[in-house]
């Protein structure tokens, strides 16, 4: 019996040692993270200043994504037609 404690015992410091070590590695991840957020969110900002001195509209290129997008979903929409279409066509066939 004094076997199957030991044994426990091993596999519990076993897992505490990976929990520990997860731990750690998330915390290193933490902070990689809100590093690239900060470098990105900086990055950003300097990317708007630049775009006022030489006075692009950010506001265009946004709505020309919005327009893209629109339109990808009026293509969307005008397959899902087709398609109950086709569906309602071998639906009335049976």
């Amino acid at each position: 019996m004094s076997h199957d404690i030991e044994t426990a015992s091993d596999n519990v410091e076993k897992c505490h040692s990976i929990i520990v070590e997860a731990n750690q590695r998330i915390r290193d991840l933490d902070v990689t993270v809100h590093q690239n957020f900060t470098d990105f969110i900086e990055a950003f900002k300097e990317k708007i200043k630049e775009n006022r001195r030489n006075k692009i509209n950010i506001k265009n290129g946004m709505d020309e994504v919005f327009k893209l997008h629109k339109k990808a979903v009026e293509v969307q929409k005008e397959k899902i037609k087709v398609c109950k279409e086709a569906y309602d066509d071998v639906d009335r066939e049976k």
